[in-house]
């Protein structure tokens, strides 16, 4: 079947896109390579959209713009002392192709790739059926801001990175050296993660007492913005780090802080989103202790303590709601093969549709005021020779 979405995805991408679901719920075997041409259909999405002034894609192709004008040894002499150098030499690589556009669809596909990478290959794990992995597929592509990845980049690039480095560690069982490196490579991408290395540091310690020490830490940070201030203050000392402090009072305030009670509908979303998300993996840890990874199930809890500390900040708790999110899918799969309690089940897919059915309103809410340029007018049934010569 992969064959043939392959003959309709080069025909048409967009149109190919009934033909790539079926094959997500009935290939069993080539599953991931739907999901492959379903994260490049959502990447020529990014290729044709259109930034405002108001978006930090048109901010970073001004960066690209400048980055195009000199030679590598001149970025190559100045890239320790850049902030977040991964990001910038991506930055870089790209305008030398003189195509900003790419930057958006590299980086829209590379973090949908992850999550669908990770969602097939435990379904795989599990033997979850094929309908309830495009649920969960689906799920992801409904509740999670589209144009955080399209336009954001660096924060959702970020996340997705460390969120697969639990992933191969926790689950896949990666031990290597090289697979605990993948935690530096966010906060090289965005400063902001220098948080998500200090939490997986709290995991190599997986004892009760750490686990104390660690909730009273959050329940600090919860109550003081002074101890976020603080470490932030110490790490600006560190080149790639210099701006993270001013970073920090922006994303904080230090007169009157952003909390969840004064915050959007889009964050309300995410918060509904996080109790959902906790609320099964509780019940999953109580009713099906015996069936399920407790290694993975004991790395939510570190993120899920943390995602209720940063309810006082709400641009972190935006953020990094993202990370409980990814993760969080394991416990929603677990869930969908375990539960066999008909009445339980069923409600728990009513609300997990109703919860899908507001992030598409989202969604939509957003993408209505967003340009694609010609895609849809002039290139809906367009062959992906014709897409990619925008």
């Amino acid at each position: 079947m992969i064959f043939i979405s392959i003959i309709f995805f080069i025909i048409s991408p967009i149109i190919s896109l009934p033909i790539i679901i079926l094959g997500i719920i009935f290939d069993k075997k080539n599953k991931i390579g739907h999901l492959i041409l379903l994260a490049i259909d959502i990447a020529i999405l990014s290729y044709y959209f259109e930034p405002g002034k108001e978006y930090d894609l048109y901010k970073y192709f001004i960066i690209m713009n400048e980055y195009s004008k000199i030679d590598f040894m001149t970025f190559a002499k100045n890239i320790l002392t850049i902030t977040e150098p991964a990001i910038r030499m991506i930055f870089f690589l790209v305008s030398k192709t003189q195509n900003y556009y790419l930057l958006s669809a590299i980086c829209t596909f590379f973090v949908y790739f992850i999550v669908f990478y990770m969602i097939n290959d435990y379904s795989k794990k599990i033997n979850l059926k094929g309908i309830y992995t495009f649920l969960i597929v689906i799920f992801f592509i409904s509740c999670m801001n589209y144009i955080n990845f399209a336009s954001g980049l660096r924060n959702g690039v970020a996340i997705a990175v460390f969120a697969f480095a639990i992933y191969l560690e926790y689950v896949k069982n990666k031990k290597k050296i090289v697979y605990k490196l993948l935690y530096i490579i966010p906060c090289l991408l965005h400063k902001s993660l220098f948080i998500a290395i200090l939490i997986r540091i709290f995991m190599n310690f997986d004892s009760k007492k750490m686990k104390k020490i660690y909730s009273i830490l959050m329940i600090i940070i919860f109550l003081s913005s002074t101890s976020i201030l603080f470490f932030a203050n110490i790490l600006s000392n560190i080149p790639i780090f210099s701006t993270l402090y001013e970073k920090a009072i922006y994303y904080i305030g230090e007169e009157e802080r952003n909390t969840i009670l004064n915050a959007s509908s889009l964050s309300i979303l995410n918060l509904i989103i996080v109790i959902f998300i906790t609320t099964i993996y509780n019940y999953n840890k109580k009713f099906f202790k015996d069936k399920i990874d407790i290694k993975i199930y004991n790395v939510i809890s570190y993120i899920v303590i943390f995602i209720l500390a940063m309810l006082s900040y709400l641009q972190f708790f935006a953020r990094f709601s993202f990370l409980l999110f990814i993760i969080g899918l394991i416990p929603l799969m677990d869930y969908l093969k375990l539960e066999n309690k008909k009445l339980n089940f069923l409600c728990t897919l009513m609300l997990f549709f109703i919860i899908m059915g507001i992030g598409i309103v989202g969604q939509y809410a957003t993408l209505k005021n967003i340009s694609f340029g010609n895609l849809f007018n002039e290139n809906i049934a367009a062959n992906i020779f014709t897409l990619i010569k925008k």
